[in-house]
Order: C-alpha cells, then sequence, then structure tokens
C-alpha cells in the first residue's frame, strides 16, 4: 500500500504512549502501519472495534491505556484511507471513543472538528450505500 501520509505516532498527535515508547493496542492486536496489506488492516482493525465495544466510561485504566490508539485512529491516514472499509472500522471506532470519553473527547479543538466532519461524512455516505442495499 502506498498512502501519501503514514501514520503519526501518538506522542505527535497528544503526547501520550505507552512505557516503552509505543501506542498500546489490545492483546493481539499486532501495530497498524503502512507496512501491511489491506486485509491485514481489515483485521487488526475489527479486534480494535471490538476492544472499544467492550469498553465502557467507568474503566479509566483502559482509557489511559488506549489514548494513544484513540488519538492514532483520528490520523489522515486512517481517516482518509482509500479503502472504505477501513473508513467504516475507523468511523465504528471513533464512535466508541465518543462514547468511551464523553463527556470530553480525547482530541485537540482542532481535531475534533476535524474528526466530527469526517465522522458524520463516513455515517452519512454508509448510510446513503445501507439505503440502496435494501431499495434493490
Amino acid at each position: 500500500m502506498d498512502f501519501t501520509t503514514q501514520p503519526k505516532p501518538a506522542t505527535a498527535l497528544c503526547g501520550v504512549v505507552s512505557a516503552d515508547g509505543k501506542i498500546a493496542y489490545p492483546p493481539g492486536v499486532k501495530e497498524i502501519t503502512d507496512k501491511i496489506t489491506t486485509d491485514e488492516m481489515i483485521k487488526r482493525l475489527k479486534m480494535i472495534v471490538k476492544t472499544f465495544m467492550d469498553m465502557d466510561q467507568d474503566s479509566e485504566d483502559e482509557k489511559q491505556q488506549y489514548l494513544p490508539l484513540a488519538l492514532h485512529l483520528a490520523s489522515e491516514f486512517f481517516l482518509r484511507n482509500p479503502n472504505k472499509d477501513v473508513r467504516l472500522l475507523v468511523a465504528c471506532c471513533l464512535a466508541d471513543i465518543f462514547r468511551i470519553y464523553a463527556p470530553e473527547a480525547p482530541y485537540t479543538s482542532h481535531d475534533k472538528l476535524k474528526v466530527n466532519t469526517i465522522f458524520t461524512q463516513l455515517v452519512y455516505y454508509y448510510s446513503l450505500s445501507y439505503n440502496v442495499m435494501f431499495l434493490s
């Protein structure tokens, strides 16, 4: 895969990383980079979606542990990925991230606007696709 922008490390986004200086991924999930295939990225994102779905707002340790991952998923690499399945899975993650971190999202003001705009576009796009599937 050849993307114009690589995923930024969490340090560039928020300054919060795990103890070893890397983004903490859920157990069994390997790092997501531009060096893996789209199919492998989708597989890993599905596991991340499940992790965020299972989290609740009261799990402060998990919220801190996965904050760099939440910020990593809001990077241009994911939000503008050419694969619609990748963007859909990232939108699912973002929906749960908003739920988990509510009432405050873990993004800066500029990032919030960008993420909210793209998230809204993704939801709108997929709602149209969903409706078209059932009309035919």
